[in-house]
């Protein structure tokens, strides 16, 4: 639109008693290029301003890594891969709030907690699961003991 368009146009004069106004209706659109003299269109909405100032925040590369592995070592628990996968979580967890304390300009903090808690709690139920079976190894082991060296 230029400056030299008014953005308002009134609408056409009503006709008269014996006028007759084309269209279905006075005021009704018509389609591009077939308007008829006389005829109204309102002019399309502006669009709307953008808000100044509001860039997109870069998210940390890192931050997104630890949320990655720590879902990844939660869900695939059952390998040994995924405990790596926990361990890298962490490791980029932190790696990731050391980066963002030092560049206030990067977002994915909740990502990298996310990532920590989530590697974490991988990792401690591989502990438990470990603790676990030794014990029960070494329970069930000293009760057959006696068993096994019997003629």
């Amino acid at each position: 639109m230029t400056n030299d368009q008014p953005y308002y146009q009134p609408p056409a004069p009503i006709p008269q008693a014996g006028q007759h106004q084309a269209g279905p209706y006075p005021g009704a659109a018509q389609p591009a290029g077939t308007q008829q003299p006389g005829m109204y269109s309102p002019p399309p909405y502006p669009a709307a301003p953008h808000a100044p100032g509001y860039a997109a925040r870069p998210t940390s590369g890192l931050a997104i890594t630890s949320l990655v592995c720590g879902i990844a070592g939660l869900v695939l628990a059952w390998l040994i891969v995924p405990f790596l996968a926990s361990v890298a979580a962490i490791v980029t967890g932190h790696m990731a709030l050391g980066q963002m304390k030092r560049r206030p300009d990067l977002a994915g903090k909740g990502m990298a907690v996310t990532g920590l808690i989530l590697g974490y709690v991988a990792v401690g139920l591989a502990v438990i699961g470990i603790l676990g079976a030794a014990l029960l190894l070494a329970t069930t082991g000293v009760a057959i003991l006696p068993f096994l060296f019997t003629n």
